[in-house]
This record gives C-alpha cells, structure tokens and sequence, in this order.
C-alpha cells in the first residue's frame, strides 16, 4: 500500500518518538539503546527509513527487547567505569593494580575490609554484590531516564504558568535537554529580563553525574535564584522528589524516583 506524503510523515514522527531519539540530552536515546541495544536500535532505523508498516517494526522491537531481557542480567559487565562508579555510590574506596594482563584489576575497600581482585572486563554486577555480601536490594532501584523526562515537562509547564518563574529550558524543543556545560553557562543563557524571577534548570555537568546509559541513577543537582519554596513546590506538584535546605549557596536536589 502506498502511504501518502501526510501519513508517512506522521509514521515517522511518531516512530521517532518511540524510539526517544528527539532528546537533546540523550537521556531518552539511550534509554532505547539499554531497551532494545544498539543492533535493535538499527535495524528499527532501517525499517523506518524503508517505511515499513508499525507491525513490522513492532516485531523487530519485540525480538531485540526480548534478547535484551534474556541476556542482560546474566552477562552484561560493569567495566572499569561501572565498577568505579559502583564503588562510588557505595562508599568504597578503589585501587588498581598492574597484573600480567592486558587490564589492571581493581580491589575495593570498606571499614578496614578488602574484597578482590576484581577484572572489570568480566565482572557483573550480579557476582560482585555477592562477593561483598551484599543484596540487589542494597543498590538503589534504576530509574528510567523518560520517568524524569516526564517529570520535568510537567513541572515546565508548572513553571509556564506561575507568575515571575521561568527555565531556559522553556526555549529548548525537548525540555529535558541541558542548559550549556557549567553554571556560567547556565546563567548565560537567562535573559536580563528575568533577573528578579524565580529561575531553575541544570547544566550538563550536573546531568552527567545523575544519568547513566539512559538511566536515572543519582542525584541531579537544580541551578537557581528567586524563591526556593515555590520552585520546590512546582516540582513537587510534578511529581518529584525534591530535596532543600532552605540555603541560598545550596542547589536544590531531586532525587531518583
């Protein structure tokens, strides 16, 4: 059957979506990648590109979601960055050590104890929560990245409509993108016009530290002025979790969940 010009454009404009790919900030991209890896993903690109009907495409996700669910939990590795931050999360401190392998092997250390060594090219984290005694329920549940997304547009059209508030983030077309790298960045970015507002957002430095392949994983630190009570209050009416210490110096934090 041939699609006309209209109904092609709508397929791929909602295909798009699904596949989280608009996301300037790559939180929701990667959250596809984690869902259906990076092959799935491709082969989902191709069969939009070849206009190939939604059921087509539906297979090809179903296949892909499936392989992921049947091996990511038993093979997927930490790696030395997943191992690092692993350790960082749960207050362990690191040491790497040269072995007669292509790749150093890491110990980790707590309270006067020592567990390893650990390679990081095959350890997953299913056996190193074994070897430290520990359970999955110790780790802090992993959030999807388009829990946030979802969050944040809400608590942005919250700000929309509250008198004397505003985001940079109002002017980007995907909400939950970054605002520049810094704070300077950030503040580059707000208008004179809203010097006396209340103002909120983060920068790419703050969202590399909370968000991990597509996941919400720690927590995201607020850049902002004016009155901190209504800022946290629009983003708790958005559903967030919303941490302050009533401090001008401090950022307001939101933590997963």
């Amino acid at each position: 059957m041939k699609l006309t010009r209209s109904q092609l454009k709508e397929m791929v404009r909602e295909e798009i979506w699904k596949l989280k790919k608009i996301d300037e900030s790559g939180i929701l991209y990667k959250a596809g990648v984690k869902k259906y890896g990076k092959a799935g993903m491709k082969k989902i690109q191709q069969a939009a590109g070849k206009r190939k009907s939604h059921a087509e495409i539906g297979k090809i996700k179903d296949k892909y979601e499936k392989d992921k669910k049947e091996s990511v939990n038993e093979i997927e590795t930490l790696g030395a960055s997943g191992l690092k931050s692993f350790a960082k999360k749960h207050k362990y401190l690191v040491r790497s050590k040269k072995s007669g392998g292509r790749v150093p092997l890491i110990y980790l250390s707590k309270d006067g104890k020592q567990f390893g060594p650990f390679d990081p090219t095959i350890l997953t984290k299913k056996y190193l929560l074994k070897k430290l005694g520990l359970s999955e329920s110790v780790n802090e549940a992993e959030v999807d990245g388009s829990v946030f997304v979802k969050k944040w547009n809400k608590a942005m059209s919250l700000a929309k409509s509250t008198a004397n508030m505003w985001s940079p983030h109002l002017r980007k077309s995907s909400k939950s993108a970054s605002i520049g790298y810094t704070n300077s960045d950030f503040w580059g970015k707000v208008p004179d016009k809203w010097n006396d507002a209340s103002v909120f957002g983060f920068h790419k430095q703050s969202a590399s530290r909370a968000f991990r392949e597509g996941y919400w994983e720690d927590d995201l630190g607020l850049t902002w002025q004016g009155n901190g009570r209504d800022i946290v209050k629009v983003l708790k009416r958005a559903g967030f979790k919303a941490k302050w210490d009533f401090s001008e110096q401090s950022k307001i934090i939101l933590t997963p969940g």
